[in-house]
């Protein structure tokens, strides 16, 4: 998954099966960064696993002083979001387009 700068551009889905990989690399990108954002706008899908684990990487990044944004967040995720009742946790992390 290619990193621009501070920007990591995640393409593969936000899927449960996806997220040992994803948790790894994330750990590894957090490394010696103040600032990192995950671009998910080359992401096809997400599901309720995507959600929780963009929440944890909101959880983890505040535990290492790391400024996290999320950005390309699909209207699927938005929805998902509100559904489950945690868009007003994550949307300060948010960046819309």
């Amino acid at each position: 998954m290619p990193v621009k700068g501070n920007t990591w551009r995640v393409s593969a889905d936000l899927v449960a099966v996806q997220f040992r990989q994803l948790d790894r690399e994330f750990h590894n990108q957090l490394k010696g960064r103040k600032d990192l954002t995950i671009d998910c706008g080359s992401s096809a899908r997400i599901d309720s696993a995507g959600i929780a684990w963009l929440l944890d990487c909101v959880k983890q990044s505040k535990s290492q002083n790391v400024h996290l944004h999320i950005a390309g967040l699909s209207t699927q995720g938005y929805a998902l979001m509100e559904a489950h009742g945690v868009l007003s946790i994550i949307e300060p992390y948010l960046e819309r387009e």
